[in-house]
């Protein structure tokens, strides 16, 4: 599997590219030697990010891409190897915090809008990019950005917590999938970090999703939590190691001894 070496020079491509988790991947890869690929639903912030990355003296590409569509994967990923060439490094990092209402008061529409980014983007990204990816004819890596929220429920988080454990699953069933080809994958698994999720997901949420909002104390955990520049730091270190998972958080070891604590109370003797 790749070291960061054997990807200098090789194109990236990020999806919710133009902030966050996302930036700060990008940034990273590019510091790296990377030609990054900044795809967000956002097209105007794609593009002012990327002329960023580009005043460091990297080379970066801002694109508009809904990660729900695949006709718009095909276009964004026909773009990004037209201008810098095969692609051989993909994260597909864009998602919504989504509904925050009590399961029992979610709405059809705000399933749907959570499900749709944070599964169905998923989905293409591994559809329409991996391929890509394999075609590439070099080493190469695939990275889906998950959460710690499936190990650790809490109340009104429940859609989300449950978009997030099926991009779990699918990156495992790929793992098995690409186990002895040229193409790694690896789930990253962030605790809580210091972006702008809660008031993106706000702002592009449906009307008729009634999603709710989060609490001030969330909020203020977000604002107090770990900059996307140390998370990228963990993918990348990740990428080096050929690891799968991928747990940034100081807290994941307790969460997930916890939560294997509680499945395994519930096997038979």
């Amino acid at each position: 599997m790749p070291g960061l070496e054997a990807l200098r020079g090789r194109t990236a491509l990020i999806t919710g590219g133009a902030s966050g988790i996302g930036l700060g991947l990008a940034r990273a890869l590019a510091h790296r030697g990377m030609m990054v690929v900044l795809a967000d639903i956002d097209a105007d912030a794609a593009r002012r990010a990327a002329v960023g990355i580009e005043e460091s003296g990297a080379k970066a590409l801002g694109l508009a891409l809904d990660v729900r569509d695949p006709d718009g994967w095909t276009t964004t990923l026909d773009a990004a190897e037209a201008a810098f060439g095969p692609l051989s490094f993909l994260c597909s990092n864009a998602g919504v915090a989504g509904s925050v209402r009590p399961l029992t008061e979610t709405t059809a529409e705000g399933w749907d809008w959570t499900m749709d980014v944070n599964l169905r983007g998923a989905f293409n990204a591994i559809r329409h990019g991996v391929p890509r990816l394999k075609a590439s004819g070099s080493p190469a890596w695939f990275v889906a950005t998950s959460s710690l929220a499936p190990f650790s429920p809490s109340a009104h988080n429940g859609v989300y917590a449950a978009s997030k454990a099926a991009v779990i699953s699918l990156c495992e069933s790929l793992r098995v999938e690409l186990a002895g080809g040229p193409v790694g994958v690896s789930v990253l698994v962030p605790g809580l970090v210091k972006t702008g999720l809660l008031a993106h997901s706000d702002h592009l949420a449906p009307s008729d999703a009634d999603a709710g909002r989060h609490s001030a104390k969330v909020e203020a955990a977000m604002a107090a939590a770990v900059s996307p520049d140390l998370i990228a730091k963990a993918v990348l270190a990740g990428v080096v190691q050929g690891a799968f998972w991928l747990f940034p958080d100081p807290l994941s070891r307790a969460l997930i001894e916890s939560h294997m604590a509680d499945m395994l109370s519930g096997l038979a003797d």
